[in-house]
């Protein structure tokens, strides 16, 4: 954690912690990725999360506007992934049925 906490703008630090924490510790990785803005977000990091919210059965609370944004503070993912993603979230699909598609 000492690397990826001196280190928050790199993604691959960040990636390497949360791919271990979510191990054993996935609601500490979701809170990690809704509360702390300030690490860097990939594609990576983003199904990490996912994965994680599925697994404490948080998917009824997600947000795909909250989780866009989230994405564009990250810095790490591309305008057309947020594009894709916000058409996505544009949709009819529930809030649950789209992290557990999203999760896959």
């Amino acid at each position: 954690p000492t690397r990826c906490n001196a280190s928050p703008s790199d993604v691959h630090a960040q990636h390497e912690f949360l791919t271990e924490l979510s191990k054993s510790y996935p609601e500490a990785t979701v809170a990690r990725f809704e509360q702390y803005k300030e690490f860097a977000v990939d594609e990576r990091i983003a199904l990490l999360y996912l994965n994680a919210l599925q697994r404490v059965g948080g998917q009824k609370n997600f947000g795909m506007r909250r989780f866009v944004e989230r994405l564009r503070e990250g810095g790490a993912v591309g305008g057309e992934t947020l594009a894709a993603l916000q058409e996505i979230g544009s949709g009819k699909s529930n809030k649950g049925e789209m992290a557990t598609r999203a999760a896959r």
